[in-house]
């Protein structure tokens, strides 16, 4: 374990596992469960059918797959190929996925039935070679053993871009030093049960699906993955008492409580629901803990290999609001912009540094450069530290809306919106104006046959917060908000349909 500790080498936690927990449930879906033993044995054939197909070379093996057991299997396959994963977003347009895979040089595509068209789109055009992922589960190749892999932690496990909410997503490069240390980070803030079952609703091409599988590798305990998140499903899993991890964003979990009895409470056997992918109100995260789920906002970002900070559990409650507090393998500091630490109260960029930090991007030297500057990533977020160190998310840095000189932050304005009953959601921007350089502009999605007009949310509004932070423009919609597959708000996205409406 010293070596695990020091960093020298890291285990193939599969074939590790196989060993001491071999009867454990290591992955389970609506089609099959596996333990541990019965992974490994999947694990092995699928990386020596792997190592007979392609050649040896150090390029991510791309991977086109819904939420899934032959998902898991192709993450732990590459890794014992030493190949880095890069998990494509199957929601994405062919467009978008040919412009992914031609920036990271991807020679192979791993696929699944439900892609096959779309795979084989991508081939015709980029010329990559394809694999189907049922191919690697037919038990004719030799097994490659991991029981004595030795895997460095500086090489890459896996290549995830991130949600491209302001431009074109970045191919970042996260080792197995950073999934790692992520797990210990995630270990000492929640602790880890033998017994615990990690449900997995979210995309696992995402890097808080990913670190789920990785994490869970890690410690020896069981996923439950969902091929699609589903609010009754998942409500289903909470209630039988066989699931005592979760991860959603705030939209998800709206979608869950809105389907759960007000008065039925949710079993004490969940022992976190870690909310991210962006800022959530305080009602939400208490009536949420009102009705039994220990909700713990979480702020995280793919560079960073998920996690930053995090509510602790003892502080969930009157804590609801905040990200918490940094976790152990992240070191975290704010800069006002002139690389000074704001005040108290004070809004300044997040910069982290440590163990999690990825070590840049593929294909770009110059970006890596501009953001990570003597080992502190630039995140681009905004936030505010109290007297005890906890953060609030204030928004991006690229959001600041700047009107007549005064400052807005968009996060702020939103969460003083979404409180107004009726109000499922809202996204808030600045619009280009002659007078004031900009001028703040809402979109809000309203339950159906709601009545809920601009006058009333202007005066709820300015009840609230100061004048200048009004919207002035508003368009109210029953439409959902345009976001990423992680859940993040795509900005840009809405300024857009405004400058079109």
């Amino acid at each position: 374990m010293d070596n695990l500790v020091r960093g020298i080498v890291l285990p193939d936690w599969i074939a590790l596992r196989s060993e001491t927990h071999s009867e454990v449930s290591a992955v389970s879906s609506s089609i099959e469960s596996l333990s541990y033993k019965q992974l490994e044995i999947e694990v092995s054939h699928a990386a020596g059918r792997l190592l007979s197909l392609i050649k040896k070379n150090s390029r991510p093996i791309a991977s086109l797959t819904k939420n899934g057991v032959d998902f898991v299997i192709a993450l732990h396959s590459t890794i014992r190929i030493l190949r880095p994963l890069l998990p494509l977003n199957t929601r994405l347009t062919v467009n978008e996925l040919i412009w992914q895979l031609r920036h990271a040089e991807v020679e192979y595509l791993l696929f699944d039935e439900s892609n096959k068209v779309v795979a084989e789109q991508l081939a015709a055009i980029c010329e990559v070679e394809l694999i189907q992922i049922s191919e690697l589960r037919d038990k004719s190749s030799s097994p490659v053993s991991g029981s004595r892999a030795e895997l460095l932690p500086t090489d890459p496990l896996a290549i995830v871009f991130t949600s491209g909410t302001t431009g074109n997503p970045k191919a970042t490069v996260l080792s197995h030093r950073n999934f790692y240390w992520s797990a210990v980070a995630s270990e000492a803030n929640i602790g880890v049960n033998d017994n615990d079952r990690w449900l997995a609703c979210m995309p696992l091409f995402h890097v808080g699906g990913l670190s789920i599988l990785v994490r869970s590798a890690i410690y020896g305990t069981s996923v439950v993955i969902h091929e699609n998140f589903n609010e009754n499903l998942v409500n289903i899993a909470l209630n039988s008492g066989d699931v005592t991890l979760l991860s959603v964003v705030p939209t998800m979990l709206e979608r869950i409580l809105s389907t759960q009895p007000t008065k039925l409470k949710y079993p004490n056997t969940i022992r976190a629901v870690l909310l991210g992918g962006g800022p959530a109100t305080p009602e939400l995260i208490r009536r949420g803990q009102l009705q039994g789920l220990p909700l713990l906002q979480t702020y995280g970002l793919t560079e960073v290999t998920s996690q930053v900070a995090t509510v602790p559990i003892s502080s969930a409650f009157e804590r609801a609001g905040s990200a918490g507090l940094p976790l152990l393998a992240a070191t975290v500091r704010l800069d006002r912009g002139d690389g000074a630490e704001p005040t108290l109260g004070e809004a300044g960029q997040i910069l982290v540094k440590g163990a999690t930090v990825t070590s840049g991007y593929l294909q770009e030297n110059t970006a890596v450069s501009d953001k990570i500057k003597k080992g502190w990533l630039h995140t681009g977020d905004l936030a505010i530290r109290d007297d005890m160190e906890f953060l609030t998310i204030q928004g991006r840095s690229d959001d600041l809306i700047v009107t007549g000189g005064e400052n807005v932050h968009p996060t702020e304005v939103e969460q003083i919106v979404e409180s107004y009953p009726g109000v499922l959601e809202a996204a808030v921007v600045g619009l280009d104006d002659a007078e004031w350089g900009k001028k703040i502009a809402s979109v809000v999605v309203v339950e159906a046959n709601s009545t809920i007009v601009e006058e009333e949310l202007t005066s709820y509004v300015r009840d609230h917060i100061a004048g200048y932070k009004v919207p002035r423009i508003w368009l109210i919609s029953s439409d959902p908000l345009p976001r990423t597959a992680s859940g993040k708000l795509k900005r840009y996205a809405v300024v857009e349909f405004l400058f079109n409406y």
